[in-house]
């Protein structure tokens, strides 16, 4: 199974531009409330998604739909708002170079008038994705987390072992 290897935004949401590679190993996104960590997420959701099971079938521009759930539906809404006309651009690329791409512009209504780039190599091979809902994990977490005298949670990520760390429960 490849991986994704960068992702460009052009326009997109909150991002007047964005091109950024990921590194092999794991990749961590941090960022204040509102500068775009979860849309960054969604579009590589549904990149991944359009290649394995019930979305295989659609579209990369009617899974950015179904991701984002823009306004009345208009694929124009995912653009980044400014006072004139703006061009929007998402190109996700993978190992081996595959690109997929999305292009519209803030007055497109229909997933099927965005040009979408690349979907036919994009499918040959299957992507998967994991959503981790860490706001469902830490409270039943944290209080099961060794404390320190004081109360205080560990700052150390090596002092939890997977002894003391419990499972969420189901």
């Amino acid at each position: 199974m490849s991986k994704i290897t960068h992702i460009k935004l052009d326009n997109f949401t909150s991002f007047a531009g964005l091109d950024q590679a990921f590194s092999q190993g794991v990749n961590v996104i941090i960022g204040a409330n509102g500068t775009g960590k979860t849309h960054l997420l969604k579009v590589l959701y549904a990149a991944c998604a359009v290649t394995v099971g019930e979305d295989k079938d659609k579209g990369f521009a009617l899974k950015l739909r179904s991701v984002f759930n823009p306004h009345e539906g208009r694929m124009g809404r995912l653009a980044r708002r400014q006072s004139t006309s703006v061009k929007t651009k998402a190109v996700v690329t993978r190992e081996g170079g595959v690109k997929l791409a999305a292009e519209f512009s803030n007055h497109t209504n229909k997933p099927e008038d965005v040009k979408v780039t690349g979907e036919a190599s994009w499918k040959k091979e299957e992507l998967a994705s994991a959503y981790i809902r860490s706001r469902k994990c830490w409270p039943t977490r944290q209080a099961s987390w060794p404390r320190q005298p004081s109360g205080k949670l560990p700052l150390k990520k090596s002092m939890w072992t997977s002894s003391s760390v419990p499972s969420s429960p189901s």
